[in-house]
């Protein structure tokens, strides 16, 4: 991170609930850990997208405003208040339309259904067209991505998608395995080696 050189950071971090990751400890404790870690070196780029779910919404520092993708009126999903159709993602930064002078666009992101769980190995993807609408509701053609926490690589396959540079780095080497056959028509940038492409997938283990 600290010798990132990206613009704009998107990700879907971790949530503190217990997943099943073999290289993290998914505890509250640990993502508020990780939180603090990383809150310099995201809030030093342009602007930051971060999927953290309801409850964790209090963990990250004070977002520039709160949008909303939301999934109603279709959800299997559930809250302490009952049917959750709708979550966060903070976004820090300025917002690309205002800024480029292209005025106000909404800030609800509507998805047909909830995530998918089932044939994926990861166990908290997003759906791609889900991240495919972020890309073009948060940053500018121009700007590279980075995806911090890339998992099974979703948001370097909607990048790829619409012909944005987008990076990955994800600690552990069997998403960067399935991010890299999901990219397979690429040409893959790992360990810091050259990369042709403009999507890319990199393994924190090197």
């Amino acid at each position: 991170m600290p010798s990132l050189s990206a613009d704009a950071i998107i990700t879907d971090a971790p949530y503190g609930v217990g997943f099943d990751y073999k290289s993290f400890d998914d505890t509250e404790e640990n993502v508020k850990d990780l939180i603090s870690q990383l809150t310099p070196h995201i809030l030093k780029l342009k602007r930051c997208a971060v999927f953290c779910g309801v409850p964790q919404m209090w963990m990250w520092p004070k977002p520039k405003w709160v949008l909303c993708w939301s999934y109603f009126p279709m959800t299997n999903e559930f809250s302490p208040w009952g049917f959750a159709q709708w979550q966060p993602i903070l976004v820090y930064g300025a917002d690309p339309f205002l800024e480029t002078g292209k005025g106000p666009h909404p800030t609800v992101i509507t998805h047909s259904k909830p995530p998918d769980r089932k044939g994926n190995s990861h166990p908290c993807p997003k759906p791609l067209p889900l991240m495919e609408k972020v890309i073009l509701r948060t940053t500018l053609e121009s700007e590279l991505i980075c995806d911090i926490f890339m998992g099974s690589g979703t948001t370097l396959v909607a990048a790829k998608n619409l012909g944005r540079r987008a990076i990955g780095i994800e600690i552990e080497e069997k998403y960067c395995e399935i991010a890299a056959k999901r990219l397979s028509q690429e040409v893959m940038q790992f360990g810091g080696a050259s990369c042709a492409d403009p999507v890319s997938a990199q393994s924190a283990s090197g």
